[in-house]
């Protein structure tokens, strides 16, 4: 599950930085950022 996950957040990353590539880079590292949290943190309270 948590590799599917990670796997989609790749292809959710990439295809981010593919359309706004150089534009706002730190922005959508914060946003990269605070999604892989939420969804580790989801993982863990789910358990």
């Amino acid at each position: 599950m948590a590799a599917y996950d990670q796997k989609e957040l790749e292809q959710w990353k990439n295809g981010l930085l593919g359309k706004q590539a150089g534009s706002s880079n730190k922005k959508i590292l914060l946003i990269v950022v605070v999604a892989v949290v939420v969804v580790i943190a989801y993982l863990y309270l789910s358990k």
